[in-house]
């Protein structure tokens, strides 16, 4: 204050926050209103302030007065380490040394009554910041760890853990299983896509009470979390037909599929898939390439061309190919949209990707 004498003390913030948990003037405002009551403790702050406010006039102008006849300055700033134990304990030795080193609690010099130990902390439900870094938490989620071993994990209550999933994705509402669901799906589908059954599924993520994996069980509510249906293999079938349809058109057979490092399902597994989604494997590619023959015809390619595009050994089969889509020959094919009959059938017309023949 302005007679010279001084006083240490501390406060906490949040990071980023302009206002603290404890912000400088609530503990000025603090002083003032014990004012009223201790104002008799000569030497004391409540004294000498009660005595600035009296002076003053009271009222506004006493609080005013008092904020002009004091001064605040930054000794020291320290930031949280994450561990609350340990950050209180320093702060307090820090309060201690410049206390003892300036004698602030000698009367004649300072304000100060009591150690740095004394008073509480802002604690960890009240603001401390405990570090629990985002990029890890994502990674976490990422490989489906269970609550508690996230908690276990940075040492922290999960209620902590809730609180940084709202402030780090919003979206989720502080819901461990949105989160998961968020960042979870992803992984599933990679393996779902690279054809593993749910035993093998459940033995890439971690258990607490398990090592080779969480339960089957604990799978088959991820999927009713994210796919809303329990049913693996209809869960499964929607994701690899669009492997299996994306090899037919390349002209791969089914013992050419198993061998493709894209899938790693048995020859029965990929049988299932094309009779499910197609009926067979010749209904599949008659189906999945007809609307790529026709646009051929339609921009009048050769036949070597059309071979190579649809991924045919031959001519041969380029016969029986459009025969079985068309039911004419390739000639009658090329002649029928050469006249532009096709003009009378819009509905045909396949717009394909325009780098699809590259």
């Amino acid at each position: 204050m302005n007679n010279g004498k001084i006083m240490f003390g501390r406060t906490e913030q949040r990071l980023k926050h302009c206002k603290g948990m404890a912000p400088i003037s609530d503990r000025i405002y603090k002083y003032i209103r014990k004012a009223r009551t201790y104002y008799k403790k000569d030497g004391s702050i409540y004294s000498d302030m009660y005595k600035i406010h009296r002076k003053a006039g009271g009222g506004t102008k006493g609080i005013n007065a008092i904020f002009d006849n004091v001064e605040i300055d930054i000794w020291e700033v320290v930031f949280s380490t994450g561990d609350f134990d340990y950050d209180c304990s320093f702060i307090e030795l820090l309060e201690d040394w410049w206390i003892d080193k300036t004698d602030s609690r000698n009367p004649t010099i300072g304000y100060n009554i009591q150690k740095g130990s004394a008073g509480s902390h802002q604690g960890i439900h009240k603001g401390h910041k405990i570090k629990i870094e985002m990029s890890i938490l994502e990674s976490l989620l990422t490989n489906g760890y269970p609550q508690k071993l996230i908690a276990k994990y940075f040492n922290v209550p999960r209620e902590l853990i809730f609180r940084r999933i709202k402030e780090y994705w919003p979206d989720t509402n502080r819901n461990y299983y949105e989160a998961l669901k968020k960042f979870l799906k992803p992984t599933l589908e990679k393996y779902i896509k690279q054809g593993y059954n749910v035993k093998q599924i459940a033995e890439f993520f971690p258990s607490l009470k398990r090592e080779n994996g969480v339960q089957r069980a604990t799978v088959y509510r991820w999927f009713k979390w994210i796919w809303g249906t329990r049913n693996f293999k209809q869960v499964q079938r929607s994701y690899l037909k669009e492997i299996v349809r994306s090899l037919i058109l390349e002209g791969l057979n089914i013992p050419d599929m198993i061998e493709d490092n894209r899938l790693q399902l048995s020859k029965y597994q990929i049988m299932d898939i094309v009779k499910l989604s197609w009926g067979s494997m010749e209904m599949a590619r008659i189906e999945l390439r007809t609307p790529i023959l026709i646009n051929c015809y339609i921009r009048q390619y050769s036949n070597e061309m059309i071979i190579k595009i649809l991924g045919l050994p031959g001519k041969d089969s380029l016969i029986w190919i459009t025969d079985a889509c068309l039911g004419i020959t390739p000639n009658q094919a090329r002649n029928f949209y050469r006249k532009g009959i096709l003009r009378n059938f819009d509905s045909f017309y396949c717009i394909l990707p325009n780098n699809y023949y590259d």
